[in-house]
């Protein structure tokens, strides 16, 4: 994945900026995510199989294919 970490350590998506459209919901990116977990990952691929990683997934997709936590 092309993510580089700025000065705070966060990782920073360099081709996706805000504004473009996600690759699996098409509305426009206020942020993206990455790098994305493989059980994620594995979430997404069930319903986009054609879809990788280095497309990269909007926070409202990475939210809705996060699996819920148990308490």
């Amino acid at each position: 994945m092309n993510f580089k970490d700025d000065r705070r350590g966060v990782s920073v998506r360099k081709e996706l900026f805000l504004g473009t459209p996600c690759p699996l919901c098409g509305l426009t990116a206020g942020v993206w995510v990455g790098p994305i977990e493989e059980g994620i990952t594995d979430n997404i691929r069930a319903d986009f199989p054609r879809w990788s990683p280095e497309e990269g997934a909007c926070e409202r997709c990475i939210d809705a294919y996060t699996p819920p936590r148990l308490i």
